[in-house]
């Protein structure tokens, strides 16, 4: 209002911000690399829920895993998203979908461009498809906590953190920090606007990984 000019100063500018770390209603953490395993090897082979298959979940579990997209983003993705060439694979989310408004394209990994692409071959899909159209992305929390509760991983832990959906975003970001990824690198593939998001809230280490960085030191 100030700046439209609708008022002459701003009444509330002497007021100070809390610090909303004292408040997270609801904390997600990282799933190790045992959980991850665990998680895809135990979906694969599991029944029908949520009108997906045990392997169009490990497909959609695979994916989020290898690119940190959203669920409104994995649900958008249709076969021509993916460049599954040899060369430089990669998968592009529209502006439209994406959180930030601004289009993304992600480098994707050799072997997980290979699985789509026998996976599309197989079926004999067409560009026009959707990767995963029975996917409801309102309902992905829900689906993700069965194939948990399956592969006998914790949806909250002892901490209280919550391994919902969108937990494999904090995985996938995690991942790359953990891989040794430079601090521009991790925010780029996060499409974060700051790196300070990407490293306080989503980037999760543990003792074992603080740990490996101290034996770097110098003896």
């Amino acid at each position: 209002m100030r700046d439209d000019r609708r008022i002459a100063e701003n009444p509330l500018v002497h007021l100070k911000g809390q610090n909303a770390k004292k408040d997270i209603r609801r904390q997600r953490r990282a799933l190790t690399q045992a959980e991850t395993n665990a998680l895809l090897t135990t979906t694969l082979k599991g029944p029908k829920h949520h009108n997906l298959t045990g392997k169009q979940r490990y497909m959609l579990y695979t994916l989020a895993l290898s690119t940190g997209f959203r669920a409104g983003e994995l649900h958008s993705l249709a076969w021509r998203s993916l460049d599954l060439s040899d060369s430089e694979p990669s998968v592009t989310v529209l502006a439209g979908y994406a959180k930030n408004g601004i289009e993304a394209t992600l480098p994707l990994r050799q072997d997980a461009a290979e699985l789509f692409r026998q996976w599309f071959d197989d079926n004999g899909f067409s560009l026009d498809d959707k990767v995963f159209p029975k996917f409801n992305k309102s309902k992905g929390a829900k689906m993700l906590r069965v194939d948990l509760e399956a592969a006998e991983i914790d949806y909250e832990d002892e901490a209280g953190r919550f391994a919902d959906f969108h937990s494999l975003r904090h995985s996938f970001i995690s991942n790359v920090g953990k891989s040794g990824a430079t601090v521009k690198e991790a925010q780029r593939l996060a499409r974060h606007s700051t790196s300070a998001l990407t490293l306080d809230v989503y980037t999760h280490i543990g003792l074992h990984d603080e740990r490996r960085a101290v034996e770097k030191l110098p003896q």
